[in-house]
């Protein structure tokens, strides 16, 4: 959570900096209030997709038909609801917040954009696959550190991006811009504590709280995992 808070508190940071973004300085906070919510229900989904691929209480579930059954939920959802309120928003594309006309026109006749949504959907099966086998053989907790070392990358391309090709792409390097990186190392290491990946925890609540935790070997895995109860 502090980690969030820091990466949060960047962005709000960068916002008031600049003269001409202190007037979205609502929708910024409305867009991280939206990203922290998006947080919680991603986690539930990935401790429900370990406990459904390790089959915890149920039959274990293939993580390739787990990927196809949320594609096509979200398919569904996206068509079905987000496309028609988008459609009916007031906005810059052609009357709507999101023209669902003018996007299929697009992609059936230009190639470029046609060819790009195609290794999209190539890309994101492969990622969600691996992301999801990866859950499936290890745990939950270890997926969200190849995440937030995802994030990291991204934002280490945005810059690189900025000072190397166009300045109007991608992020320049701040002051505000050290409190986010804080907040991406706070994110990394608090999954790396809760984990207690090659007994880190341990040692940290050591350094820290200077108690000594003594690791009982007669415990059980189910008593250490809860998802294997």
């Amino acid at each position: 959570m502090l980690g969030l808070a820091f990466v949060g508190g960047s962005a709000v940071g960068v916002h008031m900096s600049n003269e001409e973004h202190k007037k979205s300085f609502i929708k910024t906070l409305f867009g991280l209030g939206l990203c922290l919510a998006g947080q919680v229900f991603q986690s539930i989904q990935y401790v429900l997709e370990e406990k459904l691929m390790k089959g915890v209480g149920i039959k274990p579930i293939n993580s390739l038909f787990l990927v196809g059954s949320e594609g096509i939920a979200g398919s569904i959802v996206s068509f079905a609801v987000v496309y028609p309120v988008v459609n009916r928003i007031p906005g810059k594309d052609h009357g709507s917040y999101e023209n669902f006309k003018n996007d299929m026109y697009m992609l059936f006749h230009n190639n470029k954009i046609l060819l790009l949504v195609l290794l999209d959907i190539f890309g994101l099966t492969l990622y969600n696959w691996s992301s999801f086998a990866y859950t499936k053989y290890v745990t939950a907790v270890a997926k969200t550190i190849l995440h937030a070392i995802t994030t990291i990358f991204i934002w280490a391309t945005m810059v690189i991006l900025h000072y190397t090709l166009s300045k109007n792409l991608g992020e320049a390097i701040t002051y505000w811009a050290f409190l986010e990186g804080a907040g991406f190392v706070l994110m990394i290491l608090g999954s790396v504590v809760f984990k207690n990946t090659k007994e880190i925890g341990e040692k940290w609540v050591k350094s820290c709280c200077c108690c000594l935790l003594r690791r009982d070997t007669s415990v059980s895995d189910a008593q250490i995992n809860p998802l294997l109860i």
